[in-house]
């Protein structure tokens, strides 16, 4: 996994941060396609984060979407769900020359996933 960005950790706790992250995109990689939806009990499953704890499948699975490794979708049957996204995708969101475009095209997608029956303000 390339990293791209991360929230701001401190020393030892960053440095575990940072694996969990690793550990957990890669998993998701080695189990599904890009198509594939995660929600928490999924990964809670593939048994990267330590005791089931919420607060840290929070901080870790925003910091991929920081990231943009992870994007958040509408599970099929209600709920958040998240797919994983190739390092090389994610690289299309980092800041440069036409960032704030990609920026833009990327909650474009996001939103483009609802339909007006599922909330879309469109």
């Amino acid at each position: 996994m390339a990293g791209i960005a991360s929230p701001a950790v401190d020393g030892d706790q960053g440095a575990k941060f940072d694996i969990l992250k690793e550990a957990l995109y890669d998993e998701m990689q080695q189990h599904g396609s890009v198509e594939r939806l995660y929600n928490q009990k999924d990964i809670f499953d593939l048994n990267i984060i330590p005791n089931d704890d919420l607060s840290l499948l929070l901080r870790v699975v925003h910091g991929l979407c920081g990231d943009y490794l992870l994007v958040s979708t509408e599970h099929g049957r209600g709920g958040l769900a998240w797919r994983w996204r190739s390092s090389e995708d994610a690289k299309k969101y980092v800041d440069g020359p036409f960032s704030h475009q990609n920026k833009l095209n990327l909650l474009i997608g996001a939103l483009s996933a609802l339909t007006p029956s599922k909330g879309c303000i469109c």
